[in-house]
């Protein structure tokens, strides 16, 4: 609430939200301290109330259903010489991988970028944010530090910018491991622009 668009009803299956007139955000004369401001406070309210009572990461991570962490597992041993080493390094990869688990696993958001925001005249709010969690071709993480480390890619934040979003995430959240969770997903994010630009550029 305060972070989206108002929704008005779930009828049929479809879910109807306020209109928007207001336009895409202005990046050039962005208020940088809001949007931190915001971005911290969106991404610490949904593990507030989308928190799981169970991490389902390892068993999604193992099923081999789990989007993202299979991308960062195929380029890791993608430099492999020889199959079988690659094929041996994918499966202990794949194992350590499956064993990560966070304390305030919660349903994602999943993309973060730019365009997925509005501005308004009482600040920004967030639109597509109900579906790229969790699904068949999505990321299927559950640890908030991939919005996080997806909105310090997106918005191009600066070292000290970034400090302060985790920080201000943090003392909301109370999610005070989350800066030792920041390089892989920061490697998974940066993974997955990659892939989809190039998808962009062969299609």
């Amino acid at each position: 609430v305060g972070f989206i668009r108002p929704v008005l009803g779930l009828r049929d299956g479809i879910m109807y939200s306020e209109w928007i007139q207001e336009g895409q955000i202005n990046y050039e004369n962005l208020d940088r301290k809001q949007l931190i401001e915001t971005v911290s406070a969106y991404i610490a309210s949904r593990v507030k109330g989308l928190r799981f009572t169970e991490d389902p990461s390892p068993s999604i991570c193992l099923s081999e259903y789990q989007c993202g962490m299979m991308l960062v597992n195929m380029n890791i041993t993608r430099s492999s010489l020889r199959s079988m080493v690659a094929l041996l390094k994918h499966l202990v990869l794949r194992h350590e991988l499956s064993t990560l688990t966070c304390s305030v696993a919660s349903l994602i958001d999943g993309k973060m970028r730019l365009g997925e925001w509005l501005q308004t005249d009482s600040g920004i709010v967030k639109t597509d944010f109900e579906q790229h969690g969790l699904g068949k071709i999505e990321v299927n993480v559950t640890d908030p530090a991939y919005d996080l480390a997806d909105s310090i890619l997106s918005f191009d934040l600066s070292r000290q910018e970034e400090t302060e979003l985790l920080n201000k995430y943090a003392s909301i959240s109370r999610d005070t491991g989350v800066t030792t969770r920041m390089p892989l997903y920061k490697i998974l994010t940066g993974m997955r622009n990659m892939s989809a630009s190039m998808n962009c550029i062969n299609n």
